[in-house]
Parts: structure tokens; C-alpha cells; sequence
């Protein structure tokens, strides 16, 4: 009887709704509730963890700040002198401009007090009395050498809690400590993090977030109730938890009770190690009481259970309500369908209402009258049915059969079945393929692919797809006879038989093995190409940096010795080091052009002035030969044209320079031309005439290949790499002209270079003689920077002495900045004590923070005093990349001294016109 009355849709309906209200709440109880514990224990337990990764980085972004900032002090110039008044202003300036240096000792190596930033009484007392805790530094940095930095352990200071920096002064030799340089560095500045940090945990339960050291000593506290120096009081409660911790490594989290017995969750993060002692072995630990935390999750767990166990009764209810509807009239359908089965066609069922049951019964009674109507008439439907498929059938094969013999005449046609064994083969196919007809009729289609790929997930899809009856298209490898490879775009296509499943595939396919092959061979140039690039690139970089150093410095003793010896040295050392550089500059620019990376800055420019420019140059080359180098103008030239001036001067020096290089005796000229015929673009001609050497007529051709000379003995004669006429040539297709050259064996060449002007119309056009050249060249002035205020950002030792040497030289006052927050600071601070820097020097190679960021980050501040970039980067790119950083101006290393000197004084002059127009 219960077996029955279970078998009843109506008590299977009540069982069903119970089960599914309540089952969820089982479910929830046994399951969801405690790993949703679980999972927002793991997750608070990974955020104080991450948060405290976080606050060690910013903590060592500042100590490593600070470990640089003592190194670049120490070195300061002032330091080396015995001027007791200049040493202590030099150390009150940097006290007064940097808030987190308290004061600023000079003590000597038996540890007395020479004098400091601040009180001076403290002249001629022991430091570590003054300051104890670091007498075991101050005797390790006796033993020190210049640039060496150590760190004591966490101190009292007058500001609270600091450390000590103290770094060697040596002499002159830089061999021998002289002097100490004591730096006490507050802690206020860390102070943000842990505070920071217990603030974002507040909701959490937060206990603390705090700085210790190995010992559980607090540090720095983000609860001002826990005071430095003394031990955590969760240690104190539980001495093995710092050990804990640390046993996890660098970074960890934990549960541990605390001294009221309640569970705390922590997360711990290691600092670094700093100075030349590796000191400051430190931690920072942050707490979460469990209790706190876990209030509210226990509340809102509560309110949902009494929500989901009301909820599941009013749905136990309803469900038996309208089962008990649904499940009677079911009942009497479903015995009506019974009798309709049974053949009974008379059968109907009664009608009440219009809800969805009803229109149900009302179709059931409207499908039993088409039943009658269509008994009678299905046996001839089925014959008409098979008569017509097999028709159709006759019919499609037939045309199908003649699209593939269309088809085959230009393609390559395999017909298989639905297994894979090949049927048919047409001639192009096996041709590609390199088969005969009975080496491929009866094998498996996978023949032609690669063994390993018949195994793999791809290829059992693509039969999976076939079996489907779908259409496949694709680019294809497959495997020739003798192993050759064989690219195909295919096609293929099932054939279905009567029943609608597909039993074979024809497939239609084009050979694309040159296509692919040449793309592939394309991709592997390019990507050689960006090789090369970024090798050239990186290559001028580490060559141009030492080069600087090279070319400054002999510079410096060009001007400082003066036995004939000395002088030939330092020359021939100059000279080579502008080969090099000049060769550098050559192999950039081929690398750059072949690239297409190359680009043209054309700007109004003066012809003659340029023409004066190279004559000026290149004239002193020609007197060392003894030979004349004249200048001509033939007819009126314009005053001005539009091109880039830059790049026809390095074409035009190139061309003139091989001239002087080939000719012994004779002349050199340049003569220069507008030619303007009507309904041609018009162009300026330069013709180099020399009467040197000659070319032979079958060697002009190899002048402009790369690394190429007019033969073998030429570079053994005469020197060179054959990039100079290589590179021009390139130059003058991409400003709009050409370059040809005629040439008698013995008797001399002609160099013609022709270069777009622009449009002409509103340019004057002048009269002008080679005299007028001499004229309008001006012998260079002196720039003096006397009075300039300049800031050196520079991490470079050899660098900043030369860069600073030379603008000193010129009458400027340089302070130097090791890398480009400390360029930042003392920018920042200079204009806010209203002292501000008349131009920043910024190289944009730096640790800690490079130039590129220092100077965004000053025109964000509104600073908008003149900035010039300095990078041994020599990429077509670097110079927009500077300028769209917000530096004013460009210059690479090596230093041009001239240059850079005449650069400052135009950028300072031009501020100094805009603030009085203002």
C-alpha cells in the first residue's frame, strides 16, 4: 500500500518539495558556512601578508634613498677642504633643505666631534656619547673606504626614533680615511606606513601594524600607544612568535592567542639589508583579533539562516498547493493518451478552464481527429517519399560528379570515405604530392600527415568534424613523397547518403608552398632586423658613456700640458675618439635608414649660411693638404628653403671631406645651383668638384654598397669604412633629390647631390659670390655662465667631474645630484626657498628614479624653469622621447664642451626674454 501511494505523482511532488527546501539548508550548514569561514581567514591572512610586503617596500624604497643620498654627500668637494666655516654651511644647507636629516657630524677617526650642522657645542665630545649605540659603526667606518656607507641600529634622537648613516671622507688619493661623515636620519618618514596600514585594517579588528627589530623591539608603531624601544606586548605573551615567523622566510602570515587567550591573525614581511655592515635586520608585523573580526560575519550567518528557514516553508506550502491541482488533472490526460495508444481514436478528454493544462487537453482532442483524417492517407505518403529520394539521389550525384571534373582542371582533387580510405585521386594531386595513382588508391588519408600529428587532440577533431558531416576550410602542411612539405589551402566537403549521414569527402586543395614559405622567410628578416636595431642601439649607448669621459677630459688636458709630446698624445687620443664616434654615428644612421625608422626634420633653413658653415669646417682639413677649397654660386640662389638642414650638412661634409681625403694636388670646389624649370618641382644642385684620384668607370657603382670602396688598396691608402657616401646617398632620396657622380681615371670626380627646396613662391631669390662665404662665417665667442645656478643630476663619478669641471670652468655654480629623486628634491626645495636652479642638467639613465620620471614629475609640481636632457642614446627616437618627458633640450654624450655651454646660455637667455615680455 505505501509502495503505491509513493508511486502516486502527487506524493512524489510533496516528497520532492521537501527535499529541495531542505536539503539547501543542510547543505549551507554541513558545508558552505565553515569554508566560507575558512575562505575569508585565508583571505585576511593574504592581504595583511600582501599589505605588509607593501609597507617593507616602501620602508626600503626610503632606507636604500637614504644609504645613496650618504654616499653622494660624502663626496662632496667642500668635505676635502680644511675651511671649517664652509664644511659646517655646506652641512646646515643640506639639513635645512632635506626634513628627514636631523643634524650633520664631522667627527674624526678617533671618534671626537669636528663640528656639525647643528649645536656646536658638541665640538671636541666622543659621537657616541652624543649618540650611543653606534660606536661599533663609527669604528667599523674608520676601516671604510670612500663611498662606503653603514647603518647603526635603531636610536634616540631629539625627534624620537632615528638611525645613523656614517660614511668615510678620504683624502685627496681617496686612500686614506680623514674624517667621518655622520648623517642622523629621523623616522617620521616611515611613520605613514604602519599608520596607513592600521587605518585600512580598522574595519578588520585591528589590533596593530608596527616596525620591529630582531629582538621585538618596536621601532615604529602605527598605534601611538605602543612606544619605541619597547617589546611588542604580543612577544612578551608569546617570545617564540618573531621566531615563527621568520621561519617562513621573507614573508609569512600565522594565528597565535595573544596574552587574553583570544586568536590573532598576523602577517609578517621582512626588510633588506643596508649599508656596508648589512645592517637592520627589521620587520614589519600586522594584527587582527579574531573576535573583532568575526562579530559581524556571525551576525549576518544568523539572519540568514532564520531568512532560508522560513523561506523553505511557505516553498514546501505552495509546492503542495498546486501539485495536488496539476497532478489530478494529469491523470485523466494521461489515461486518454493510454487509450489513444492502444489505437482507440475516439477517445477524448473534458475541458475546464483556460490555464495552460486546458489548452493541453484542447490539443490533445484536436490531434486525435488529424490522427483519423491522417490514418488513411500515410501509406501512400511513405511510398511517394521513397520514390522521390531515390530520384534525388540519382540526380545530385550526377551533378556532382561533373563539378568535380570542372574542378579538377586547375585544382588538386582527393575524394576518400568517411574512414579515411583514399577512392580517387586526380592528376594535379599527385603530381604535388609526388605519388602515382597506385601508390595512394586504398592507403588511409593520414599518409600525408606528419606521425606525430596523427596522435595529437587537433587532428581526431578534425575527422570528429568530418564524421559530423561539417565543412572544413584551412591552410594545411602536409608530407610529400620523400618526407617534402607541402602547403595547402583545402577545402573539404562531405557527400551524405540517402539517410542524411555523410559516408565520404572530397576534397578540393591549391599548393601555397611558395606563399607560405616566403612569409616565413619574411618574418625571420624582420625579425634579424629589430635584432640589429636594438644591438646597435644598446652598443652606442655602452660606448658613448665611457667616450664622454674620454673626449671630455683630454679636452681638459688639451689645455693643461704642454711638452709637444704631451700635447701629440692628447691629440691623437682626441682625434681617434671622434673616429670612433663619428663611425658610431654612421652605422646608426645606415641601421636607422634600412629600418625605415628614419626621419627628417625639415625646417626653413638659410643656403648660404649652411654652404659658409661646411666651407668654414671643412677649409681647415684642405689647408693641412696645402690645397684650396673654393666656393661658387652659380646664378641667383633662394634665401631660404625648406629641407633639413642638419642632414644636408652631413651630406655635403661627407661628400666635400672624400673629396680633400683623394685629392694630393690641385683644388676642391663647391659649387651650388637652383635649377627651376618650368613644370618641375624645383631643386638646389651641389656640385663637389675635385681634382683628385679618379674612379675607375666600373667601380663607380660599388661607392654607395655599405662597407664598400672603389677597391681593396683605397682603404689601405686612405683610411675609411665606405659608409659616408652609402648613408648620403640614402639622406638625399629622403629629402627629394639625387646623387650621381662622373669621374676620369687620374684626372679627378664630380659629386653632384641635388635636394628638394620646397615650394619657392614669396623666397627671395640673391645674388651672392664666394667672398660673401668668408664673411658670414663668425669666429665662436666665448659663452661665460658666470653667476648660473646649475643642478647636475649624474650617477656617474667620471661624468659629474667632468661635466661639473667644465661648467665651472665657463664661471657657473654646480650642485650635484646622484640619481633623480635627489635631482627632484633639491629642485623642489631650491625653488621653494626661492633660490631656484637657472637650468637642470638631467641625465636620463639614473637608479632609484630615472630622468625620464624626475623630470614628469617636476612639470606636474609646475616647474618650468629650463631642463636640458643628457643620454648616451643616439636612436632616432630618444630626442621626441626627452621632449615629451618636458625637457627643453637634447644633448648626447660624448659632451661637446662648446656646445653644451653655448646650449645653456641660449635656454637660460630665452627664459630670461620670455619672464621680462611677461
Amino acid at each position: 500500500m505505501m509502495i503505491k501511494r509513493f508511486n502516486s505523482l502527487g506524493v512524489r511532488f510533496l516528497v520532492v518539495n521537501i527535499l529541495v527546501a531542505t536539503v539547501p539548508l543542510i547543505v549551507f550548514f554541513a558545508y558552505t558556512v565553515p569554508r566560507t569561514e575558512s575562505s575569508i581567514d585565508d583571505s585576511l591572512r593574504s592581504s595583511l601578508k600582501t599589505q605588509s610586503i607593501i609597507a617593507a617596500y616602501g620602508i626600503d624604497r626610503f632606507l636604500e634613498e637614504r644609504v645613496v643620498e650618504a654616499r653622494v654627500l660624502s663626496q662632496a668637494d667642500v668635505l676635502e677642504t680644511n675651511d671649517v666655516a664652509a664644511r659646517i654651511q655646506y652641512l646646515t644647507e643640506v639639513v635645512d633643505a632635506t626634513p628627514w636629516i636631523d643634524d650633520i657630524d664631522i667627527v674624526g677617526i678617533d671618534g671626537i666631534t669636528i663640528c656639525s650642522s647643528g649645536d656646536q657645542n658638541e665640538k671636541g665630545l666622543l659621537a657616541s656619547k652624543v649618540l650611543p649605540g653606534i660606536e661599533s659603526v663609527l669604528r667599523a667606518a674608520v676601516d671604510g673606504h670612500q663611498g662606503d656607507v653603514f647603518v647603526s641600529e635603531a636610536i634616540p634622537i631629539d625627534s624620537g626614533t632615528g638611525l645613523c648613516f656614517i660614511t668615510p671622507i678620504t683624502d685627496d688619493a681617496n686612500v686614506k680615511v680623514v674624517s667621518l661623515l655622520c648623517i642622523e636620519v629621523n623616522l617620521k618618514s616611515i611613520k605613514p606606513y604602519p599608520t596607513e596600514f592600521l587605518k585600512n585594517l580598522k574595519e578588520s579588528g585591528a589590533k596593530n601594524v608596527c616596525l620591529v627589530d630582531n629582538d621585538g623591539r618596536v621601532i615604529v608603531s602605527g598605534n601611538d600607544l605602543v612606544k619605541a624601544f619597547k617589546r611588542l606586548p604580543d612577544l612578551e605573551a608569546n617570545p617564540a612568535l618573531l621566531d615563527g615567523f621568520e621561519s617562513q622566510g621573507a614573508v609569512g602570515s600565522s594565528v597565535y592567542k595573544d596574552a587574553t587567550g583570544d586568536e590573532v591573525f598576523a602577517g609578517y614581511a621582512d626588510l633588506g639589508e643596508f649599508g656596508k655592515n648589512k645592517a637592520l635586520d627589521w620587520s614589519i608585523i600586522a594584527t587582527v583579533s579574531r573576535n573583532d573580526w568575526s562579530a559581524g560575519f556571525t551576525q549576518t550567518a544568523n539572519k540568514s539562516i532564520v531568512f532560508l528557514l522560513i523561506s523553505a516553508f511557505v516553498a514546501v506550502v505552495i509546492g503542495v498547493l498546486m501539485s495536488y491541482s496539476v497532478v489530478r488533472r494529469i491523470g485523466k490526460l494521461g489515461r486518454a493518451t493510454a487509450s489513444v495508444g492502444q489505437g482507440d481514436l475516439s477517445t477524448s478528454v473534458e475541458i475546464k478552464g483556460n490555464d495552460e493544462l486546458s489548452h493541453l487537453s484542447r490539443d490533445f482532442n484536436q490531434m486525435v481527429t488529424q490522427l483519423r483524417s491522417l490514418d488513411a492517407e500515410q501509406t501512400q505518403m511513405e511510398q511517394d517519399a521513397a520514390q522521390h529520394a531515390r530520384e534525388a539521389q540519382i540526380a545530385a550525384e550526377n551533378n556532382f560528379e561533373g563539378q568535380i571534373s570542372a574542378i579538377s582542371k586547375s585544382q588538386m582533387v582527393i575524394e576518400f570515405d568517411i574512414d579515411g580510405t583514399i577512392l580517387n585521386a586526380n592528376d594535379n594531386f599527385l603530381n604535388a604530392m609526388g605519388y602515382s595513382e597506385e601508390e595512394v588508391i586504398g592507403q588511409h588519408h593520414s599518409m600525408f600527415v606528419e606521425p606525430g600529428y596523427r596522435e595529437s587532440d587537433e587532428y581526431r577533431a578534425f575527422w570528429e568534424k568530418l564524421n559530423r558531416g561539417e565543412y572544413i576550410s584551412a591552410e594545411l602542411k602536409r608530407i610529400g613523397k620523400d618526407g617534402k612539405d607541402v602547403w595547402i589551402q583545402a577545402s573539404y566537403n562531405p557527400i551524405f547518403d540517402l539517410n542524411g549521414k555523410p559516408c565520404k569527402v572530397v576534397k578540393y586543395s591549391v599548393d601555397v608552398t611558395e606563399r607560405v614559405e616566403a612569409n616565413v622567410a619574411l618574418v625571420a628578416a624582420e625579425s634579424a632586423n629589430n635584432a640589429k636595431s636594438e644591438f646597435l642601439a644598446n652598443m652606442s649607448h655602452e660606448i658613448r658613456t665611457p667616450m664622454t669621459a674620454i673626449l671630455g677630459f683630454t679636452d681638459i688636458l688639451l689645455g693643461n700640458v704642454s711638452k709637444p709630446e704631451n700635447v701629440d698624445a692628447a691629440r691623437i687620443i682626441k682625434r681617434n675618439g671622434e673616429s670612433l664616434i663619428g663611425l658610431i654615428n654612421d652605422i646608426l644612421d645606415l641601421s636607422k635608414i634600412e629600418a625605415g625608422k628614419f626621419v627628417v626634420e625639415n625646417t626653413d633653413c638659410s643656403i648660404h649660411q649652411l654652404v659658409a658653415e661646411v666651407a668654414s669646417l671643412m677649409r681647415v682639413r684642405a689647408t693641412s693638404k696645402g690645397l684650396p677649397l673654393e666656393v661658387q654660386f652659380d646664378g641667383s640662389i633662394p634665401e631660404t628653403i625648406f629641407t633639413d638642414p642638419a642632414r644636408l650638412r652631413q651630406i655635403l661634409i661627407n661628400v666635400v671631406g672624400n673629396a680633400i681625403k683623394f685629392t694630393e694636388t690641385g683644388s676642391v670646389q663647391i659649387v651650388t645651383r637652383l635649377l627651376n624649370e618650368t613644370g618641375k618641382e624645383p631643386k638646389l644642385q651641389f656640385d663637389v668638384v675635385d681634382t683628385g684620384i679618379g674612379i675607375a668607370a666600373d667601380k663607380i657603382d660599388k661607392l654607395f654598397n655599405p662597407f664598400t670602396q672603389a677597391d681593396g688598396s683605397t682603404t689601405r691608402n686612405f683610411g675609411g669604412t665606405g659608409l659616408g657616401l652609402s648613408i648620403s646617398k640614402r639622406l638625399v632620396r629622403l629629402l627629394g633629390g639625387e646623387f650621381s657622380v662622373s669621374s676620369t681615371l687620374g684626372e679627378g670626380s664630380t659629386f653632384s647631390v641635388t635636394v628638394s627646396t620646397g615650394s619657392l613662391d614669396n623666397v627671395k631669390l640673391i645674388q651672392l659670390s664666394g667672398e660673401s662665404v668668408n664673411e658670414s662665417v663668425n669666429e665662436s665667442v666665448n659663452n661665460p655662465l658666470h653667476n648660473y645656478r646649475i643642478l647636475l643630476a649624474e650617477d656617474g663619478p667620471d661624468n659629474q667631474r667632468l661635466i661639473g669641471f667644465i661648467l665651472k670652468k665657463a664661471g657657473a655654480e654646480v650642485t650635484l645630484a646622484g640619481n633623480g629623486q635627489i635631482g627632484f628634491d633639491f629642485a623642489i626645495a631650491a625653488k621653494e626657498e626661492n633660490q631656484p636652479f637657472d637650468v637642470i642638467l638631467m641625465d636620463m639613465q639614473m637608479p632609484v628614479m630615472d630622468g625620464y620620471e624626475a623630470t614628469r614629475r617636476l612639470r606636474e609640481e609646475g616647474y618650468t624653469l629650463p631642463i636640458i636632457a643628457l643620454t648616451a642614446h643616439a636612436m632616432s627616437s630618444d630626442k621626441q622621447k626627452c621632449l615629451d618627458a618636458g625637457c627643453d633640450d637634447y644633448a648626447t654624450k660624448p659632451i661637446d664642451r662648446k656646445k653644451l655651454i653655448e646650449t645653456v646660455r641660449n635656454l637660460v637667455k630665452k627664459m630670461e626674454e620670455a619672464s621680462v615680455m611677461n
